[in-house]
């Protein structure tokens, strides 16, 4: 049997976000016009999003797909600001693991000990900012429970200077 869950990863305008363990920036929200997996084009808000690893540049809005950490994406909010402090909310349907973290597969200049067994957590690259602040990804790495880190420190180093996802780091 495959476990999946619906992952949802919120990308703040001007900053980079995780999609997978793909690092992709999102900029210039405005009304344009995008593309819509059938072909068809749809104008309206959009943001580009620009994938790290290649500068592959897309323009999406509502209900636009990307390919991205091995995963579809699925566009399901675009929120434009005044001030470029909108933002693009993406959906995949992802892999649930249920094993353990291999150790070198996290990154954990962000860590902690698991609510469930006291094993070490790390980050495991996904952040979102849904709940109005910034929120990393944990996994431990002796059980296969996830969990959400918050707070001063994450927020800081986000505002400060966001960190890139490297796994295998020990921070």
């Amino acid at each position: 049997m495959t476990y999946t869950e619906t992952r949802r990863v919120d990308i703040a305008e001007t900053t980079v976000g995780a999609l997978g363990h793909e690092s992709v920036a999102a900029a210039n929200g405005l009304v344009a016009e995008f593309s819509l997996p059938d072909g068809s084009i749809q104008a309206g808000p959009s943001m580009l999003l620009i994938k790290l690893s290649d500068d592959a540049q897309q323009r999406v809005g509502l209900g636009s797909v990307l390919q991205a950490g091995g995963y579809t994406w699925t566009v399901v909010s675009v929120t434009l600001g005044d001030e470029g402090d909108g933002g693009v909310v993406l959906e995949a349907e992802v892999a649930k693991d249920r094993t353990p973290a291999a150790r070198e597969s996290l990154d954990f200049l962000f860590r902690s000990a698991c609510q469930l067994c006291g094993g070490r957590t790390g980050w495991d690259g996904s952040i979102s900012t849904t709940t109005g602040r910034v929120v990393v990804g944990m996994r431990c790495i002796r059980c296969p429970n996830t969990e959400s880190m918050t707070g001063g420190r994450v927020e800081r180093m986000f505002f400060e200077s966001p960190p890139g996802f490297k796994p295998g780091r020990v921070g």
